[in-house]
């Protein structure tokens, strides 16, 4: 009986599930809105999107607090408060008011075709799964994808060593074969 009690209980105190998790407003650091203003010159830094509820690259201009140097700072500060993109249903957004943003192609991760697909983005607003590079959705969504052919053949990046090219073999979804290409050797 002690055991039925302490399970409703359990039950009913609110924030004990993880979808509730996600609810909780963002908070610290991390809720920070985006700066705005410039006053050096600019550098590439990461920050926390609270609209996305995911760390992403920005372009910084020197001022304001809720600005981390590596994705890994911000992933350990704001992690708590992310959500996995690539399970998150197309959002294009909204359209901006003036001066805010303006609408242009993105990529989303579609979880029942296992795809990184383009999309219409508005804009403003929208979820994480969003990304402004076909690469870097497939990069992050890769984990849910079942079939190795779904991959888009990639040639690798460029190598600070030197390496050989390597040819390898990786399948054509356009022309539903496998097909030999070059690989630099990196990523």
């Amino acid at each position: 009986m002690k055991f039925l009690v302490l399970t409703i209980c359990f039950v009913l105190v609110p924030g004990n599930s993880i979808k509730e998790r996600w609810k909780n407003p963002v908070r610290g650091r991390c809720a920070l809105p985006e700066p705005t203003y410039i006053c050096r010159p600019a550098v590439l830094k990461y920050r926390f999107n609270r609209d996305k509820r995911r760390c992403e690259w920005y372009t910084f201009g020197g001022c304001g607090d809720a600005i981390f140097d590596t994705m890994d700072q911000c992933t350990k500060t704001c992690g708590v408060y992310a959500e996995d993109p690539c399970l998150l249903p197309l959002d294009e957004g909204r359209t901006c008011k003036r001066g805010e943003g303006a609408p242009m192609p993105m990529f989303r991760f579609d979880l029942q075709e296992q795809q990184c697909v383009e999309f219409n983005y508005k804009g403003c607003g929208g979820n994480g799964n969003n990304f402004l590079e076909k690469r870097e959705c497939w990069t992050t969504c890769e984990k849910y994808v079942r079939s190795p052919c779904s991959f888009p053949i990639h040639g690798g990046d460029h190598c600070s060593r030197n390496t050989l090219n390597v040819l390898v073999f990786g399948y054509n979804s356009v022309t539903k074969r496998c097909e030999r290409f070059l690989h630099s050797g990196c990523g």
